[in-house]
This record gives C-alpha cells, sequence and structure tokens, in this order.
C-alpha cells in the first residue's frame, strides 16, 4: 500500500543501507541513492514471498541465487551451441557459482542474478524454437532494464530480420511486457513517471 518511489520509502532503504538518510546537498554523502530502482511490475515476482519472514525469503532467495547461476551456465552452453558432456556442463556450473562475482551477488542479494536465469531460458527457448516461450522470458527480465536492454534490442532485430517466420517472439514479447506495464499501472496509477525519475 505504499509507493516504493516516495521520499519516504527512499529515505528508509538509505536507513537500511546507509544508517542514515542522504543529504542531496552533502558533497560528501554518497551519490548512489538507494532508491527503488525497478519497474513495479517487479512486485508480481516477489508478491509469494510478501507474508513470510524475512529470514525464511532471505535464506531461500540465497538459495535461489546459486541455483540461477549454476542452471544459467547449460542454458548458455545451449543457446550457443557449445554441446559437451556432463562432467563439463557440472564443471562449468561449479566455477559460475564460486566466482567472485557469484558471492559477490550472493551477498548483494541482487535480482539480477534472476534476469541472468531468464535471459538464459529465452535465448535457449529461442534456439529450440520456442518463440513464445522466449518472448515472455525477455519481456520478465526487463525488471532490471539496464541489464536486459541490449538483449531486448538484439531479439527485436533478430526477429525483424525474418519477420515471417520469427515475429511470434516480437509479439510475445511486446504482449507480455503491456500486460506487466499495465497490471502494475492497476496497482499503483503513474508508476511509470515516477520510476524514469
Amino acid at each position: 500500500g505504499r509507493d516504493p518511489y516516495s521520499a519516504d520509502m527512499t529515505g528508509e532503504m538509505q536507513m537500511g543501507f546507509y544508517g542514515r538518510p542522504l543529504d542531496p546537498t552533502n558533497p560528501s554523502d554518497p551519490k548512489d541513492q538507494v532508491g527503488f530502482a525497478y519497474p513495479l511490475y517487479v512486485i508480481f515476482l516477489l508478491a509469494p514471498t510478501v507474508a513470510l519472514p524475512f529470514q525464511t525469503v532471505l535464506a531461500i532467495f540465497q538459495w535461489l541465487v546459486l541455483l540461477s547461476l549454476a542452471a544459467s551456465v547449460p542454458l548458455w552452453m545451449y543457446a550457443i551451441g557449445f554441446r559437451t558432456g556432463p562432467a563439463f556442463t557440472l564443471a562449468g556450473m561449479v566455477l559460475a557459482v564460486s566466482s567472485s562475482a557469484a558471492i559477490s551477488e550472493y551477498h548483494l542479494q541482487n535480482l539480477a542474478v534472476l534476469v541472468v536465469l531468464m535471459l538464459a531460458a529465452a535465448a535457449a527457448a529461442m534456439v529450440r524454437g520456442c518463440l513464445l516461450l522466449s518472448g515472455f522470458l525477455l519481456a520478465l527480465s526487463t525488471i532490471k532494464p539496464q541489464l536486459s536492454g541490449l538483449f531486448v534490442l538484439f531479439f527485436t532485430l533478430w526477429a525483424i530480420a525474418d519477420w515471417t517466420r520469427r515475429r511470434r517472439l516480437f509479439w510475445s514479447f511486446s504482449v507480455s511486457l503491456l500486460a506487466l506495464v499495465l497490471a502494475a499501472e492497476k496497482v499503483s496509477s503513474g508508476w511509470i513517471g515516477r520510476f524514469l525519475l
């Protein structure tokens, strides 16, 4: 029932992150305002966890981070046509989960890991010919537009290059994204303007 883009919510997030609200007029304060930086439709992914205790959600998400990183490896391998044996794939998964970037994401609890999994699954679905699924996953990945933007551009250009056969991916992405945006608008009218600020 609260606006995640409001100054009050930003102040609460800053209290949790920095221990105090930031002063934008103070040049020594950090430039990262630690506000809510997601499109509002991210709430539909987070909704199943709202009624759970925070410690339970934290534990679930830590495991989800590791599983998402591990699962993205064989999906990317499939998407680029790199076929190998199970031992090599398992080694790649272990290396991915034990990398410094993975450990950092594990501690930061960033949703970027889920976006990486969605993008890998979208690419694998595209290669498999499941264009409707690929478009849907691509639309979901826009919860982190700064991460998924170039992928969306590439997938769009790829679909346009052979419009007759690939247009289902474009329409699946467009309809899915529109549904997410409109559903979020129903929850909080005018959220797009507040998100872009």
